[in-house]
């Protein structure tokens, strides 16, 4: 018969190679040692923390959904300079803001109110500025007209009448440097001064009951299709 105290003891370390593996969560067998842990609320599918993973997500959604609206700015631009505003364009609009969120967006971290706010965000803004492209257009083919109006004026007006053309165009340059704040009607003068000539020529009124409009025809036309990817 064998002396059961001859038999050496097991060292701990052959003991624990022999236990099962269940899980981090047991009591740890290694005394003055923890398991390691891991929150699983606060890891996404690519291991990252959450809110850097939907700080990502959201600047890529910002970057699709600027893409997608700009084939319904720029026919925004081209229909609204015909002096038409058309729902098709604040569906193109919308419908290409929202999916060019989603698709830059394909992992589906966010909650769709990102969706709704970015989208809704971006799309106010280019309806303005294609408002603003719009005017600062018109105003740009309007601008030599109104300047041989002016000059046709200076011309007719008893104090100038015996001055040479060129005191008359000396002063409507002058007269156009003191309101606008430039001589020359390119676009880039009208757009970096939109809001000096729109003061001055007396069209804050029009350009604002122009966007309002363009904001319900944006609404009533690009509301079906968010509905619809929402």
């Amino acid at each position: 018969m064998e002396d059961n105290n001859n038999i050496p003891e097991r060292s701990a370390k052959e003991r624990l190679m022999d236990e099962p593996f269940t899980g981090f969560e047991e009591t740890p067998r290694y005394p003055g040692t923890a398991p390691p842990v891991y929150d699983s609320s606060n890891l996404t599918m690519a291991g990252l923390p959450s809110g850097e993973s939907d700080f990502m997500e959201l600047m890529k959604g910002i970057l699709g959904a600027v893409i997608g609206c700009i084939p319904g700015f720029v026919l925004w631009i081209l229909v609204g300079k015909l002096g038409v505003l058309a729902a098709v364009c604040g569906a193109l609009l919308a419908g290409g803001a929202v999916w060019g969120f989603i698709f830059m967006t394909k992992d589906d971290f966010l909650d769709g109110k990102y969706c709704a706010i970015v989208c809704i965000v971006v799309c106010i803004f280019a309806i303005y500025l294609a408002q603003r492209i719009v005017f600062c257009w018109n105003l740009t083919d309007g601008f030599i007209e109104l300047r041989k109006t002016l000059i046709s004026t200076y011309n007719t007006l008893s104090e100038i009448s015996d001055s040479e053309p060129k005191s008359a165009e000396a002063a409507v340059d002058e007269l156009f440097l003191e309101k606008f704040g430039f001589t020359e009607g390119t676009f880039s003068n009208f757009f970096f001064n939109f809001g000096r000539v729109k003061r001055e020529l007396g069209l804050g009124g029009s350009f604002f009951f122009r966007l309002l409009e363009s904001y319900v025809f944006g609404i009533l036309g690009g509301l079906s299709i968010f509905k619809k990817k929402m």
